[in-house]
């Protein structure tokens, strides 16, 4: 993550501002369309893919979709006014999508899943706005109330959360789930959580974690307690959620109380 932020971004952002802008965005206009392109067999004389698959060292269609979702991203995070000038919500969303599918897709491989997994810690509010629903199901609901109004309280977004108050009400069966819980970040959480376990994956994962819970606290600290107590996975499963919570109280103590 050292290399994206201390030289890849600088050095793209230095490059788009020198650069002549309307060179710029036709450039951006054609990775966009690659993106949008129909994925073909063989990409024939005339087509988008055509040109750079023969010249540009692209091994496939896949992989100069995969280079689209990675330049787009880069340029998002690099110089966020010249992406907005370019891109529509449909595209947002698109480079968002296909961040989260290469990210979690171990057919990616791990150097394409840790590039994205960067990508979309480095620029999280904006991917994270633009992602499409999954369907994650929902958690179960304990119909038990919750321990107190003041842990309810607390519970609101953006607001400072008591991590004892969280393992409280998991420990009563009580589910921490109500109007404000964001089942789709919960989801993305624990997916990130299985990239921690990868050791090639760690920095990359960890990095979008302390994302997730400088977004919504309540959401790490309730996604880690229930994998901390998941020992049918295994005692490295529940130490790394322990090792995240541990990671995030040290970074961001001052949203979470003791």
């Amino acid at each position: 993550q050292q290399l994206l932020q201390r030289t890849v971004l600088p050095s793209l952002r230095r490059l788009l501002t020198e650069s002549s802008l309307d060179q710029v965005l036709q450039s951006l206009r054609a990775w966009q369309r690659m993106l949008q392109a129909r994925p073909v067999a063989e990409p024939s004389e005339g087509s988008v893919a055509c040109w750079p698959l023969r010249h540009g060292g692209f091994s496939s269609q896949s992989a100069l979709r995969d280079a689209a979702v990675v330049v787009l991203a880069a340029v998002a995070r690099a110089h966020p006014q010249v992406f907005e000038r370019c891109s529509n919500a449909q595209i947002t969303a698109a480079v968002a999508e296909g961040l989260r599918t290469r990210m979690l897709n171990r057919a990616s491989g791990v150097r394409l899943q840790s590039i994205a997994c960067e990508l979309f810690a480095a620029d999280f509010v904006r991917w994270r706005r633009n992602l499409a629903p999954t369907g994650a199901p929902s958690a179960a609901r304990n119909s038990a109330a919750m321990a107190s109004g003041a842990a309810a309280a607390a519970m609101a977004p953006g607001v400072s959360i008591s991590a004892a108050a969280i393992f409280a009400m998991q420990e009563q069966g009580s589910e921490i789930a109500d109007t404000g819980v964001d089942e789709e970040l919960d989801w993305l959480a624990a997916q990130v959580l299985g990239l921690y376990q990868e050791p090639r994956l760690s920095l990359s994962a960890l990095a979008l974690l302390m994302q997730v819970g400088n977004a919504e606290p309540s959401s790490l600290l309730r996604v880690m307690g229930r994998a901390a107590r998941r020992l049918d996975l295994g005692a490295a499963h529940a130490s790394s959620a322990l090792l995240v919570l541990v990671a995030f109280v040290r970074g961001s103590s001052a949203r979470v109380l003791p």
